[in-house]
Parts: structure tokens; C-alpha cells; sequence
């Protein structure tokens, strides 16, 4: 790639027109795309050389959640301790017993609030990161170094958040008919994805779940679905 960049504009565009290189016409006009952002050679060196510097706060913050941090057991209504993880909380979080969501909200949270300081910390050395190849990219801002390579246009951004702005009113709606139909005195975050109606189960065996979602993905065609099939028969 750095070979590619180093090209005229005008050579990586007739590369990109020519028929016979259509497969990668798409490649092609990428790199165009990143030339106004590409640095001279002993300038990318050093930016590469930051790239496991770069990965410190992401590392920081798997090593924090996923080995450091231990939360605590939620008591079921039997009396028996079930373990908290992140992967178990969307469960504790569904259950139709408020104090079993109340218990797996506050032991996720909680445990993450005693980490408040280092959490913000790690957070602020990602943004001197984004910074940092914002400005050495020579893009406007960080948020347009993330949305440029995707090729969305920021006012995309800006109009998703005036559209969640608008549809508040809608939100307020749902939140008081959650709230009567639960019957709360208050409405709080681990009452918002329990069900709301108490006459319904679905028991969805794993075998049939999958069988829906190939059913669901036929349009994608037999050499997806038989890469899927394979997934489950080769455990």
C-alpha cells in the first residue's frame, strides 16, 4: 500500500478506469481516497511504530473487565448463587423477578463504578490517541478520521442524533406505559428489558433457533448457508 500511495493520483486513477483491473477498482479508489491522508515514507514508519502504543488503552481495558474485575453472585428467589459475568447479565437483566434484575444491574455497575478512576483514565488516553492520527492525518477532526475511510458523510451523524432528539417525546411514551404495565413506583434501568407481559413464554431449543436464522438467511445463498451449517456440525 505505501508503494500504491506513493504513485501519481493521475496513475492510481487510470489503474482504477482500466477494465481489466475492475475487480479492484473498488481497492484502487480507496487508496485515492487515503492519499490526501497518507504521510511521506519515514513519517508512516513512525506512526507504525505507535501502533502497539496505540492498542494500550484497548488492551488496558480487556485485561480490567475480562481477568481483574470479579462481581458478585445474584441470589435467585430459590436461594441458590448464580454467577455474574458479562455474558450471564442479559439473562439476570430479562428475569421477571425485579430484585434478581436489580441484583445483576448493581453488581455489573457497581463493580464497574469501583473502577471509575482507571476506567476514565484508559478512556482519555484513547482519545489523545484519536487525536493524535486525526491531526497526523490531517483530518478536520477525529470524529471525520473515523467516518471518512467509511465513506458516510458527517451530516449522516448529525442527522442520526437530531432524529433521536426528536423521537424523546416517543421514548417518554413507551417508558410510562413500561412503567403502569409493571406496575413500579418508580421505573429504573434493570426494568427496561424484562418482558411486559407475564402470559408468555417462548422456548426456542438451540437446534430450531438455528434452523430459523438459516431459513431466515436463505437469500444469502448455499455457499453461506454451508459455511453456517459447518459452524454447527464442526462444533
Amino acid at each position: 500500500e505505501p508503494e500504491l500511495l506513493a504513485m501519481d493520483e493521475s496513475a492510481l486513477q487510470e489503474i482504477a478506469d482500466d477494465p481489466e483491473m475492475k475487480d479492484y477498482d473498488t481497492y484502487i479508489l480507496d487508496l485515492l481516497r487515503q492519499k490526501a491522508h497518507a504521510l511521506p515514507k519515514e513519517q508512516e514508519k513512525l506512526v507504525a511504530m505507535m501502533g502497539q502504543l496505540a492498542q494500550a488503552p484497548e488492551n488496558i481495558f480487556s485485561m480490567l473487565t475480562d481477568v481483574d474485575m470479579k462481581f458478585p453472585d445474584v441470589i435467585m428467589p430459590d436461594g441458590t448463587a448464580r454467577g455474574l459475568t458479562e455474558g450471564t447479565y442479559s439473562a439476570f437483566i430479562r428475569n421477571e423477578n425485579r430484585d434478581v434484575r436489580k441484583q445483576g444491574f448493581e453488581g455489573i455497575m457497581g463493580t464497574y463504578g469501583k473502577f471509575a478512576n482507571t476506567i476514565a483514565a484508559t478512556y482519555a488516553a484513547n482519545v489523545q490517541k484519536d487525536v493524535f492520527n486525526a491531526q497526523a492525518r490531517k483530518f478536520s477532526s477525529c470524529r471525520a478520521a473515523k467516518m471518512e475511510p467509511l465513506q458516510i458523510p458527517e451530516e449522516v451523524y448529525d442527522n442520526l442524533i437530531s432524529v433521536i432528539h426528536e423521537s424523546i417525546p416517543t421514548l417518554n411514551e413507551y417508558l410510562a406505559l413500561r412503567k403502569d404495565t409493571l406496575k413500579v413506583d418508580e421505573l429504573h434501568m434493570y426494568d427496561l428489558y424484562t418482558s411486559m407481559v407475564s402470559d408468555f413464554k417462548m422456548d426456542l431449543p438451540y437446534d430450531k433457533a438455528f434452523d430459523m436464522v438459516l431459513e431466515g438467511l436463505t437469500p444469502m445463498g448455499e455457499d453461506y448457508l454451508d459455511k453456517l451449517r459447518e459452524a454447527r456440525t464442526g462444533g
